[in-house]
């Protein structure tokens, strides 16, 4: 299903953004949101009056970024991204080409453990295959390549020391890629923000030097770090999203030049923001996964030494749900599965402290549908990765030192305190190839996966690939994947990271279980599920509706209109502007927000041509004008006990970290003052001459004290 609209356009020649530029001061000087008077003022002032004004701030500005730095940066748990410029599509792709040279970007290697890199190598072989020039970027910092285009041979050369060699089948699959490094590039963000992340000027910087002409991503739209007003090249984001509605980081989402939603539902939210929005789900290949089931079964009959005759059900599940040989739990009697044992399957990744996977609410679904139904014979098979385990993968198999913190939720207490009998579960917390945890999902009964938020839900679907229903909640991605099975409508909803997770419901879980188990659930025909998974996830059709989407970026990003001088505030506003102490949420277009005191009377014009002239030259975090009284500038520092910065300034935040920092600071004073936190150096901040901001006769200056 599409979300396609008119979308934004990105650089173009001069005098097809000159023109675009006439057409958007029309429309955007409609849409500003201001909530004061302006007044003239000549931007090309005295000079000598600029660097007045500046040395005489220069002392407190310094002093109160020193009181800022003094506390730590908060770690944002999302990027603390950048701006981007009202975007106008004229026309429409049919006569656009696909981009040559893609790169795709990937948190680490392509043949390291995850989904995300598995599903960035497989569409990066079928870009290949019909004639794309294809690299490959590893995203976080200890598998980044040094700056430079390699051969795999070459960058196998220059990996760090801790990152996993492939294999022959692995290398064989990655021969079709070039790697590319990471420029050494300053980031504005501080210690601790955005580690994992890339920032937009690394990506053009990259595109300038080794011709790349699109960039596919697939990770957290919190991994991005905007530091200009918009990508160099056509950038598309492929996005697992966890809420139905659009949470903080839309402004992030906005600057894209398109985005691939995973499923419908989640696509509507982002569409809200990102009107390029298409649903592209990840692939999956049927006929690999029971290929791959086949291979365990086949594997088995050889172990057991049994013909294929004598390979009974029995057999095969007595071999695969093997508790003594996988349970890591305490010591105990595990009653053995049997062809009429009812096998429930959790199965996925347990390093969300969050417990986004809904692995209590599961535990205890499965405690109470046993204790409802005590004659039916059950077992609950736990197979996780935990978040050492994901890290194993890139050092070799060693084990981490035991002071490391594991990070997730406490399976073995959670399974003890459900009260299921001993007997009755095993914890396999193993690392297993594809050919076992395929044949796990093929041999299971049921897939019991109630989560509070699925960006895609890759076990789902290959459960149901390879015959198997599933429990599901009905929220998210899992609205729209479970056709072979029940989703159970959520108890509730709760806040979690700026928008909403579903709260599982367990009695209706346990419900869906009893149905599952007494074959009384109405499930469609299996031969129907196959076909919609042949259809809609092949990785054909997935490539495809991707070089269609790249196709259609191209256009957007070739028409994006630039900032310019000539971009006045009254046709054209690069600011939103408000004189609430208490703003509402940013959800405005605008790439900045300006904040001042009702009393104050600010050029605007003034102050957007100044933001416009600097901004061209680097990215800046905070922009502060000084105000002025009967021509004598107020002080920096207000010294009322309660600001570091004198609440009749002007002050100016990106839109996008303005809204994120509303999260937990609703007071304008106390984003204004985390924003300065967050950067390495006092160059991110734009201190402005004086003279564009005066305060009104007859206003005072009263303390103003956080609520």
């Amino acid at each position: 299903m599409d979300f396609d609209a008119s979308s934004a356009s990105r650089r173009g020649s001069m005098s097809r953004a000159s023109d675009a530029r006439r057409r958007a001061r029309g429309s955007f000087g409609r849409r500003a949101r201001v909530l004061s008077s302006r007044r003239a003022f000549d931007m090309r002032g005295d000079a000598r009056s600029r660097r007045s004004a500046r040395s005489r701030v220069r002392c407190a500005f310094a002093l109160a970024f020193a009181l800022a730095l003094a506390g730590s940066a908060r770690a944002w748990g999302r990027a603390k991204d950048g701006n981007h410029p009202r975007r106008e599509v004229h026309g429409d792709a049919s006569s656009a080409s696909v981009p040559h040279r893609v790169c795709f970007v990937a948190a680490t290697v392509p043949w390291a453990f995850g989904a995300y890199q598995a599903q960035a190598l497989g569409l990066s072989r079928a870009f290949a295959d019909r004639g794309h020039s294809t690299t490959w970027l590893p995203r976080v910092p200890d598998a980044r390549l040094p700056s430079g285009e390699r051969t795999l041979d070459e960058a196998l050369g220059k990996f760090r020391p801790g990152v996993r060699r492939p294999t022959p089948s692995e290398r064989a699959a990655a021969m079709h890629l070039t790697f590319l490094g990471v420029p050494d590039l300053e980031t504005p963000a501080g210690p601790g923000i955005n580690a994992l992340g890339l920032t937009m000027t690394q990506l053009g910087e990259i595109a300038k030097r080794h011709r790349v002409d699109a960039f596919v991503l697939l990770m957290d739209v919190g991994q991005m770090y905007l530091d200009a007003y918009s990508f160099v090249v056509p950038t598309v984001l492929w996005m697992p999203y966890h809420h139905e509605e659009m949470d903080s980081s839309g402004g992030v989402v906005g600057a894209y030049s398109a985005v691939a939603a995973l499923s419908d539902t989640t696509g509507r939210a982002i569409a809200s923001v990102q009107p390029l929005t298409r649903t592209i789900p990840h692939f999956i290949d049927r006929a690999a996964l029971r290929a791959l089931a086949d291979e365990h079964d086949a594997n088995a009959g050889k172990a057991l030494g049994l013909s294929e005759a004598e390979m009974t059900r029995r057999a095969i599940r007595r071999y695969t749900f093997d508790s003594k040989k996988y349970d890591r739990m305490y010591a105990r009697e595990i009653t053995e599965v049997d062809d009429d044992t009812f096998v429930v399957l959790m199965q996925g990744g347990n390093y969300e402290n969050s417990d986004r996977k809904g692995w209590v609410a599961s535990i205890n679904a499965f405690a109470r549908f046993q204790r409802e139904n005590p004659n039916i014979k059950t077992h609950l098979w736990i197979h996780c990765v935990d978040s050492a385990m994901t890290q194993n993968d890139m050092n070799h198999g060693s084990k981490p030192p035991v002071a490391v913190t594991r990070t997730g939720v406490s399976l073995r207490t959670e399974l003890q305190k459900a009260g299921i009998p001993d007997s009755m579960f095993t914890l396999d917390e193993n690392s297993h190839d594809k050919v076992r945890t395929s044949a796990l999902k093929r041999h299971a009964d049921v897939c019991l996966h109630t989560s509070k938020s699925e960006g895609f839900g890759m076990v789902v679907l290959e459960c149901q690939a390879l015959g198997t229903p599933v429990i599901t909640t009905n929220y998210t991605a899992m609205r729209d994947y479970t056709k072979y099975g029940i989703a159970v409508e959520p108890a509730a909803l709760e806040r979690i990271q700026s928008a909403y997770f579903a709260m599982p419901n367990v009695p209706k879980a346990a419900e869906a279980l009893a149905t599952i188990a007494t074959n009384s659930a109405k499930l469609p025909a299996i031969d129907v599920v196959y076909e919609w998974i042949d259809d809609e996830f092949s990785l054909d059709v997935v490539c495809e509706k991707f070089r269609a989407l790249l196709r259609d970026a191209q256009v957007a990003h070739s028409k994006v209109v630039p900032w310019s001088e000539e971009d006045s505030f009254a046709e054209r506003p690069i600011f939103t502007v408000t004189t609430d102490e208490y703003p509402r949420l940013a959800d405005w277009q605008t790439p900045w927000m300006l904040y001042h005191h009702p009393s104050v009377q600010v050029d605007y014009e003034r102050i957007q041509r100044y933001l416009i002239r600097e901004t061209r030259k680097q990215f800046y975090a905070v922009a502060l004008a000084p105000t002025s009284r009967n021509g004598v500038v107020l002080p920096f520092d207000p010294k009322d006990g309660v600001h570091n910065i004198n609440p009749m300034y002007v002050a100016l935040l990106p839109t996008w970290m303005y809204r994120q920092l509303q999260e937990s600071h609703s007071y304008v004073w106390s984003a204004v003052y985390s924003g300065m936190q967050t950067v390495r150096d006092p160059k991110y901040f734009l201190m402005m001459p004086e003279g564009a901001a005066t305060l009104r006769q007859g206003s005072g200056s009263a303390r103003h004290v956080e609520l």
